[in-house]
């Protein structure tokens, strides 16, 4: 066979195998589309709580289908939803987006989101009367409360307000060796005995972009 005849061959081999490797390839991504403001569990409507379960589990959760990988939470609802209870925890790659209609209520008594591992994206929100010991709106919580490892967690078109802690975070609280951006958000009226705002503990990393704190 010639030289070029060999070429032309090596390059069919490469190419097929290219094409193999891509049709195997494992769905890497869920979309799990919250279709109910209700704050309740295992029904056959797709709750909030419920998707988050979804994204964390890989599993089907209520009415709400299987994550995947890197998940997508999205509403076809607009509105509040009022915690009833403790929301469960993020523990894997997810974005939540908002879609700049959703209001996450924390009645005053439960943190709204709480992301133990994983990079998470929270956009389009807005979290408010949220209460815990650190952290009243949003916690990052890295290697410590409850954290399982090191956590990534963007805020974007968001807005975090009225949420209260009592010791450090009002509104947003990174806990060590967490990462936490804010970016195109306003931070308003939250109040804690440290970093009424934002507080970030000894080796977090916290970066404020295009934002408004008051």
């Amino acid at each position: 066979m010639s030289v070029p005849s060999l070429r032309r061959l090596g390059a069919l081999t490469a190419a097929a195998a290219l094409l193999l490797a891509l049709g195997a390839a494992p769905v890497s991504a869920a979309s799990i589309v919250v279709n109910s403001l209700d704050d309740t569990s295992g029904g056959s409507a797709c709750t909030l709580r419920d998707a988050i379960a979804a994204a964390n589990s890989d599993s089907t959760v209520g009415g709400c289908a299987a994550g995947s990988g890197t998940d997508v939470i999205t509403f076809s609802v607009a509105g509040t939803i009022t915690l009833g209870s403790v929301p469960p925890a993020i523990a894997s790659d997810l974005t939540i987006d908002g879609g700049g209609a959703i209001t996450v209520d924390g009645a005053n008594a439960y943190r709204p989101f709480t992301v133990n591992s994983g990079t998470v994206t929270l956009g389009g929100l807005t979290v408010t009367k949220g209460s815990a010991d650190v952290g009243g709106g949003i916690l990052a919580a890295g290697l410590g409360y409850g954290g399982t490892g090191v956590v990534v967690v963007t805020v974007t078109n968001s807005t975090i307000s009225e949420n209260t802690a009592q010791s450090g975070g009002g509104g947003l609280f990174g806990d060590e060796a967490a990462t936490l951006t804010v970016t195109n958000s306003t931070i308003s009226e939250n109040t804690a005995q440290s970093g009424g705002g934002i507080y970030g503990d000894e080796a977090a990393t916290l970066t404020v972009t295009n934002s408004t704190i008051s």
